[in-house]
């Protein structure tokens, strides 16, 4: 353990004091570094290899359409793209909004 502090002081010190400055516990501090991270290699990834989405898998939970994004190369998903609206969906994946036009009960 004291190798890992010895190598890594600056990292540890940097989310020690971002921590004691935001009043958060130094693990969700940790955490929310290693997925800024992991979000930066995702768009590196995506950048490298380029992306698609899968629209027959695409989910509605009643006000957003998430649909999963995935590599091409690799397959692997990275993330969703959300639309909030039936405006912003491109043309031919328009019906997959569904009409509320009966009431939610």
């Amino acid at each position: 353990m004291k190798k890992i502090i010895k190598r890594h002081k600056l990292t540890f010190t940097r989310l020690y004091h971002s921590a004691k400055e935001n009043d958060l516990g130094l693990t969700l501090v940790r955490q929310l570094s290693l997925d800024k991270h992991q979000l930066n290699r995702d768009r590196q990834v995506a950048r490298k290899e380029g992306i698609y989405l899968d629209w027959p898998n695409s989910l509605f939970d009643g006000f957003l359409l998430m649909v999963p994004i995935f590599t091409k190369k690799t397959h692997c998903e990275i993330g969703y793209q959300v639309y909030a609206s039936k405006a912003e969906i491109p043309e031919p994946y328009k019906c997959l909004w569904p009409t509320l036009a009966e009431p939610v009960q």
